[in-house]
């Protein structure tokens, strides 16, 4: 009996130690229960994503990435809406412009002020 055991419970470990699906990778944060927009061809949505080294490692169900990643942050996004990689780099090039051409003229006086008074 006790070899029937060991050879049963050897034979378990032996299968289970090869299988994929429960090995987990060590992330940096994990986003989930959020609405992720992804631009692809069908604009498809996800409710997760790991995050490593600043960069978006996986994007998927939130079953899918809480089984696969482990991290020590994770974030409960509420619902909110992600898009991923979207930079908002606008700026008002007409106010930057006449902003560096103006000279502010009463710091300099208040330093003159000081300086000579």
């Amino acid at each position: 009996m006790r070899i029937f055991l060991f050879a049963f419970f050897a034979t378990a470990i032996f299968f289970l130690s090869g299988c994929d699906h429960f090995k987990v990778t060590q992330v940096d944060m994990i986003v989930h229960n959020a609405t992720i927009y992804q631009v692809d061809d069908a604009f498809s949505k996800a409710d997760a994503m790991a995050i490593k080294d600043g960069k978006i490692l996986a994007i998927g169900s939130e079953r899918e990435i809480m089984n696969t990643y482990d991290s020590d942050v994770v974030v409960d996004a509420g619902k909110q809406a992600i898009f991923p990689g979207w930079i908002d780099a606008h700026a008002h090039f007409l106010a930057y412009g006449v902003g560096t051409n103006v000279c502010n003229a009463c710091k300099r006086r208040r330093k003159s002020i000081l300086r000579d008074g």
